[in-house]
Parts: structure tokens; C-alpha cells; sequence
């Protein structure tokens, strides 16, 4: 889980366990705390567990990496 700086926006890394490894899911969602209802984005592109997830100081871009060896800036 990771927070923005004022704490308005949450971004939360997940998995959805499978018996068969290639068939395990890796999303992250993000929530805004000044807004009320789910997630603002659901976002899914890593093939392995998410590692670290960081946003931007405007709080426009989220960075994800993963033990894929992949890093994604999401806007």
C-alpha cells in the first residue's frame, strides 16, 4: 500500500491467487480519500508480484514495479 505525500490519494497492489502460477492476476487499485465510492482506477499490466508502487509529487502519475522486471508509470 502506498499513500500520496497529503494522504488524499491510496494505491493498493494485489494478486488474485491461482492454484497454476501462469494464471495468477497482479492489479493495483487506486482510491481518492476526498471522494466518496470504490476504487478511481484498476489497473492490471504485470505478469509477477508487485514490488513498490510510488506517486508522483501532483499525484497525476503512480509508479509500479514488479518482480517481472518491468517498472510502469500509470497516469
Amino acid at each position: 500500500m502506498m499513500g500520496s505525500d497529503d494522504g488524499d490519494r491510496v494505491a493498493l497492489a494485489f494478486q488474485m491467487d491461482h492454484p497454476q502460477p501462469k494464471d495468477r492476476k497482479y492489479f493495483i487499485k487506486i482510491w481518492d480519500r476526498s471522494l466518496k465510492g470504490g476504487p478511481l482506477n484498476i489497473m492490471s499490466a504485470h505478469t509477477d508480484l508487485i514490488t513498490s508502487l510510488a506517486f508522483s509529487p501532483d499525484k497525476r502519475q503512480l509508479l509500479s514495479s514488479s518482480r517481472d522486471g518491468t517498472l510502469k508509470i500509470w497516469s
